[in-house]
């Protein structure tokens, strides 16, 4: 299970759901001509390198444009 407790995917799901509005915001700002060539990164934390035992301690998400400039973040503690 991720993040090891349902807990941790609740607050997961809630992360995505600021991600998916910050996307929206990003496609109106950039005059609503769809995502275009758009790159989602995802970077996470984890109390260790094993993913089925340990736990996210924090996840950042990044939208980026082709050329790298950020259209959208978010980024919270587990």
């Amino acid at each position: 299970m991720l993040g090891g407790n349902r807990g941790g995917l609740g607050r997961l799901r809630s992360c995505a759901g600021r991600l998916w509005r910050g996307r929206r915001r990003a496609a109106a700002m950039a005059g609503g001509g769809g995502m275009g060539q758009r790159m989602v990164w995802v970077d996470l934390e984890m109390t260790g390198l094993d993913v089925e035992k340990d736990q996210i301690l924090e996840m950042a998400c990044l939208i980026t444009d082709s050329d790298l400039n950020v259209l959208a973040e978010v980024s919270t503690a587990v």
